[in-house]
């Protein structure tokens, strides 16, 4: 069981690392939009909190959503992040 365990640590430590290398630019297309928050919830069919945790990088869009956020703004799902690497 310890070995499970370890291995499930291991995973989510590698997880938080890659995660804290790729930066959100969500937040700052979307404010150069035209669009408000209220349309990009609507359009996106996503909740206020989803929204607000997508502009700060706290969570991330699913694939398809990446798509339909990316044919909304007018960018690459290139734009939209931004990978960070350590030197």
């Amino acid at each position: 069981m310890f070995f499970c365990e370890r291995i499930c640590s291991i995973i989510v430590e590698s997880y938080k690392v890659v995660m804290n290398m790729i930066l959100s630019n969500i937040g700052k297309l979307i404010d150069k939009s035209p669009y408000k928050n209220e349309y990009v919830m609507m359009y996106m069919e996503v909740s206020r909190n989803t929204l607000s945790n997508w502009r700060t990088g706290k969570a991330y869009p699913s694939v398809p959503k990446l798509f339909k956020l990316s044919r909304l703004l007018g960018v690459t799902i290139e734009d939209l992040y931004e990978y960070k690497e350590e030197i």
